[in-house]
């Protein structure tokens, strides 16, 4: 669209607002006993059926449940409730009938936005034009929201417990709006305007975003707006504060509607002993080789 085109456009009495197309960036086994929450305690006690009959939408880089079992549903798990009409999006390299279940209710994918603002199509051999994630941010969200309870996880030996999401018990809908282009993800902001109005129409009840841009602004950001669309709706969204800190000012996703949830340090640290084989080192013998260790101290 020519910038004549989208001035002739606004002049309509339909259309609220035109805006440029932009690309935004995206953003524990323990976090709930780490928060200290409880089935016996504040809000968690006033919903401790681990989030039964709600619908989260997942607006990300898909979803990838093959062999996850953080998206899996026994027999005890319930359907949908009635109001949601979404569905899973079957594809080539997306198998909907084998992949959704009671735990994950929907699976979509919104791509011509990316594509329009690239200027090219998007590249299959290393991204898939469908609901599945092949970057694995999308995938981590949805556990972290929703995942079913999964015993004995642990990080190559490390951390041993049981991992689950949040709301155990609610029914995960992703919303592929965030795409793989030369390694790198992004999302367009059309993309995802596209992903809130099918999540809105499919009738959800909290729509997740892990993403943002560099430059808040608050009552004049597409984004926000759609946002403020789906919570006129009764629809709980939920963004993320961004990657960068300490300092509150680079906070992103500040509409005063939504809710904004900052990260935090964690309180557990793992240390092991990293061997590194085969290191030169400068020294009178020539081809002399030797092998150092050092600790290792990593977070999870």
């Amino acid at each position: 669209m020519t910038k004549h085109q989208a001035a002739h456009i606004t002049d309509h009495p339909g259309v609220l607002a035109i805006y440029p197309d932009e690309h935004l960036q995206l953003h524990t086994t323990q976090s709930p006993s780490f928060l200290r929450l409880s089935p016996s305690v504040g809000l968690v006690q006033a919903s401790n059926s681990g989030g039964t009959g709600a619908v989260i939408a997942i607006l990300d880089t898909g979803i990838y449940p093959k062999g996850r079992r953080s998206f899996t549903a026994d027999s005890s798990f319930p359907p949908p409730p009635r109001t949601f009409r979404g569905h899973c999006v079957s594809t080539r390299s997306f198998n909907a009938t084998a992949y959704c279940n009671n735990k994950l209710v929907g699976a979509k994918f919104f791509y011509k936005g990316h594509e329009a603002k690239m200027g090219h199509l998007i590249n299959e051999t290393q991204e898939s034009k469908s609901p599945l994630d092949t970057e694995g941010h999308g995938t981590h969200t949805a556990s972290t929201a929703a995942g079913s309870a999964v015993p004995s996880a642990n990080f190559v030996g490390y951390a041993n417990g049981t991992a689950q999401g949040m709301a155990v018990r609610a029914h995960i809908a992703s919303y592929k709006v965030c795409w793989r282009d030369d390694g790198n993800a992004s999302c367009a902001t059309s993309n995802i305007l596209a992903g809130m109005n099918e999540a809105i129409a499919d009738g959800v009840d909290v729509i997740s975003l892990s993403l943002g841009g560099l430059k808040p602004q608050l009552y004049n950001e597409p984004t926000s707006l759609g946002a403020f669309n789906a919570i006129r709706r009764g629809i709980v969204v939920s963004t993320s504060a961004g990657n960068d800190g300490p300092g509150t000012y680079i906070a992103n996703n500040l509409a005063p509607w939504v809710i904004t949830v900052g990260a935090s340090s964690i309180d557990r640290r793992f240390q092991l002993t990293l061997s590194l084989d085969i290191i030169a080192e400068p020294t009178s013998a020539p081809h002399c080789i030797s092998a150092r260790t050092r600790p290792v101290h990593f977070y999870l």
